[in-house]
């Protein structure tokens, strides 16, 4: 369990680290002609997120063959635990592309 608590308690927060700082640095990098550094923030936090899902990713197959999900051992609860930091992980991850795909479709300095 010590090496998937990350991506169930991190990753969200740096999906909402991404959104405030991106939104943030909108402003500066306008006026100062640099429009790629939202984009550096959005790769920054997703390759962070990214980083999460692969410390969990190998926990996920811990659980032995055969072994039934609701067995109730350690080694399962463990799994399960794996499994469930993996999918809230991706889903942040998810989100933060969501929330860099305008910046390549729409460009904030034109407003």
């Amino acid at each position: 369990m010590t090496r998937a608590w990350p991506a169930l308690l991190l990753a969200p927060i740096f999906a909402l680290a991404d959104q405030s700082v991106a939104y943030s640095l909108l402003e500066w990098s306008c006026k100062v002609q640099k429009p790629f550094v939202p984009h550096v923030a959005h790769a920054v936090f997703l390759a962070l997120t990214l980083a999460t899902i692969a410390m969990a990713w190998p926990r996920w197959h811990d659980r032995p063959a055969g072994k039934r999900e609701d067995a109730g051992d350690a080694i399962t609860r463990h799994s399960t635990f794996a499994v469930m930091a993996v999918l809230v992980a991706a889903l942040c991850a998810l989100v933060i592309v969501g929330m860099w795909y305008p910046h390549f479709v729409l460009s904030p300095c034109h407003g």
